[in-house]
């Protein structure tokens, strides 16, 4: 009995034309990958679709494509399309007809996604600012994913049933990832540095996923000066040029740091060093980033500012200012953007 078995498996194996079309070793059929780029595409890019194969001599097979079942002409190994619109999809099909007279099938399906990092920092700037609060080193960074997985019936996959992968620099951060996570916090860039944060998204069934990447440097701290007027207070319509006049005998001005470690101009943690033509000046403790200037016509003032931090060691910023006093008859408008 145990020769008997062994005379059928050496036959199955030496037997000429025993591998055909109708006979594949168990697996072998699906040695063969589609391969995309862009991996995650989005609606209307040009997506590259070709072959890979372990096994199969694809230099030498015959390859038919069909996109949503209708055949494409020409024999290449490669292919481009147009990825679908969002909650569209397209089906791709290889036939593969090997030189052995083997045929081999490999399927993919295009599944437009859209992805989008949103991203600032607690840094401070001033109320009504119309940028970003920039990252600086000592702040913390905070990001948000817009997801768009749409479906067929028009309806988008819920944030609560979506995985985050969220990466800095290529390594997973493990603790703002998992199940729902769209939003992130992670310390900022470090001084004069830049970071690459990528987020990997995967609706729990698996047929949608996406991708999106941004590239954040660490942004330099400024310090702008502005008057703060007895009648309209803060003029954050318009900062002092490094040189520049002003009418009058007085002026108060305030300093207004933006992108700094600080919840507030006045911060007790904020350290200013004013300087008045060479000289320094003390500023109370409750009005440290202000400064009220006084002078004659004809009068200038070199104004210097350093501004460090007392826990934030990577912290600093300073800028210089040389105001002049002028007299003027006409009656300027406080809010005029000059």
């Amino acid at each position: 009995m145990r020769r008997l078995t062994l005379a059928i498996v050496l036959m199955a194996f030496v037997t000429p034309g025993i591998t055909s079309a109708q006979f594949l070793l168990p697996g072998f059929d699906g040695s063969v990958r589609i391969l995309m780029n862009p991996i995650h595409p989005r609606p209307g890019d040009t997506v590259t679709v070709s072959l890979e194969s372990s096994l199969a001599d694809l230099s030498r097979s015959t390859v038919s494509w069909k996109i949503d079942g209708r055949p494409i002409g020409g024999a290449q190994k490669t292919i481009t399309l147009t990825a679908p619109s969002l909650g569209s999809q397209t089906d791709v099909r290889a036939d593969i007809a090997t030189p052995e007279g083997s045929l081999l099938v490999a399927r993919t399906t295009i599944t437009p996604t859209e992805m989008d990092i949103l991203y600032d920092s607690d840094s401070y700037v001033p109320a009504f600012y119309a940028g970003r609060a920039l990252p600086s080193a000592g702040t913390t960074l905070r990001l948000e994913t817009v997801t768009r997985f749409k479906k067929s019936n028009g309806s988008f996959v819920p944030t609560s049933d979506i995985l985050y992968t969220w990466r800095r620099n290529g390594q997973v951060v493990g603790n703002v990832s998992g199940r729902g996570k769209s939003s992130a916090t992670m310390p900022s860039p470090l001084l004069f540095s830049t970071d690459t944060i990528s987020v990997e998204a995967e609706s729990v069934d698996g047929i949608f996923s996406g991708t999106a990447l941004a590239v954040i440097r660490s942004a330099d701290p400024v310090v702008r000066l502005v008057e703060d007027h007895p009648l309209f207070g803060l003029r954050f319509n318009h900062s002092f040029k490094s040189s520049e006049s002003v009418v009058g005998k007085e002026v108060v001005v305030a300093a207004i740091p933006f992108f700094a470690s600080a919840k507030t101009p006045t911060d007790s943690d904020l350290l200013y060093e004013w300087t008045v033509n060479g000289r320094r000046v003390e500023t109370k403790d409750a009005t440290r980033n202000a400064l009220a200037l006084g002078a004659q016509e004809g009068g200038t003032a070199r104004i210097g500012l350093s501004l460090s931090h007392a826990a934030n060691i990577f912290f600093g910023a300073d800028n210089r200012w040389t105001i002049s006093f002028a007299s003027e008859t006409s009656v300027q408008n406080p809010f005029e953007i000059r």
